[in-house]
């Protein structure tokens, strides 16, 4: 009580720094003694003192206390929701001047309060989106690295409406271009991003991310980035592949992307990688009209890698590979001599897993 009294008078503002400090390091103790804090009222306390000092060091410690009782689980985020932290974060941003620390502070500040199944209204997310947008066009990589994690919480919990309001503000471009991003931290929040907007697309949305090149990007990243980055990209195109019909039309047209999923099968054999590129040709299988079908295995010869993954040692990879040649015999016109051929080998993994 007295550190808050001292962090909120007027009386003595050189302290308020030292002050905020302690209660913020105070915000780190867990079970019986964190509750003391919220009994004590330390977010609004913190939301107070943002509203009081011009002291922008102040304002950014206070942010990083917010962020931190955010972090302490789902209860904590529900009641700072509700007691109107996304609407005062996202005032501040768009009130203050460009600082690049505070508005570093905020988007943490707001990607905690977001995070982790959080239930904000979808008027929250929407000034969320306002605070986002405004912050984004400042050309700094610790930003955009914010930024990009802010987006990534915000398209978790409403990506359909999420997408419509980024296809008319121009976001779902900037994100899209930041996909291939030097800056990994920030390729991989884009990606993520992509990915859960991607999970949920609306067809009357489904061009944007034709025409904005984002399809070439994610065979750039599959060509030259680390294994963690692969299969983020690798699961943005599974979500694609169970997509509206333009967008599995559109990713079974590409020819270069589709022989890199394949070879990726291959070279990464047994792999957590193998295994998210076998989940875009399930979903396709899944997914496609039998004409489509019958051109991609035409096409890729997707039939031939799916018994080859029937061998693998990575069981999850052999039951991916028995889901999508399930949608092949529901779909596909076999010779039948190839269709003999696929049942038997599927009789074969029955023969040898058969306790499994």
């Amino acid at each position: 009580p007295f550190l808050i009294k001292l962090l909120l008078s007027p009386e003595a503002p050189e302290l308020h720094y030292q002050t905020a400090k302690v209660l913020v390091v105070m915000t780190n103790v867990t079970g019986a003694d964190f509750e003391r804090l919220f009994e004590q009222n330390l977010p609004e306390v913190f939301v107070e003192s943002l509203g009081k000092t011009n002291d922008e060091q102040v304002k950014t410690i206070c942010l990083q206390g917010l962020a931190n009782l955010a972090q302490e689980g789902i209860v904590v985020r529900e009641s700072l929701v509700r007691r109107g932290v996304i609407e005062y974060l996202a005032h501040l941003t768009l009130t203050s001047q460009p600082d690049l620390s505070l508005f570093q502070a905020i988007m943490s500040c707001l990607t905690a309060v977001l995070s982790g199944n959080s239930t904000p209204t979808l008027q929250q997310v929407e000034l969320s989106l306002e605070a986002i947008d405004h912050v984004m066009s400042i050309e700094d990589e610790k930003i955009l690295a914010n930024v990009c994690q802010c987006f990534e919480a915000v398209t978790a919990l409403y990506p359909l409406e999420v997408q419509r309001k980024l296809v008319q503000s121009d976001g779902i471009k900037k994100i899209v271009q930041l996909l291939t991003c030097a800056n990994l931290t920030i390729s991989l929040s884009a990606l993520k991003t992509c990915g859960n907007l991607l999970k949920n697309t609306d067809s009357d949305d489904s061009e944007i991310w034709i025409t904005q090149g984002f399809f070439g990007r994610l065979r750039v990243l599959l060509d030259i980035s680390p294994d963690y980055v692969k299969k983020e990209a690798l699961w943005c195109l599974s979500n694609v592949a169970v997509g509206s019909k333009l967008q599995v039309q559109t990713l079974t047209a590409e020819s270069l992307l589709m022989k890199r999923i394949i070879s990726l099968i291959q070279e990464y054999h047994d792999s957590s990688v193998a295994r998210e590129a076998l989940w875009v040709i399930a979903n396709l299988s899944s997914s496609v009209e039998p004409e489509t079908l019958k051109v991609a295995q035409e096409d890729y010869k997707l039939l031939n890698i799916l018994i080859l993954c029937l061998d693998a040692n990575d069981k999850k990879s052999v039951r991916i590979a028995l889901e999508a040649l399930g949608h092949f015999l529901a779909k596909y016109e076999f010779e039948d001599d190839k269709k003999e051929e696929v049942l038997k080998r599927i009789h074969l993994v029955g023969e040898n897993h058969q306790n499994q």
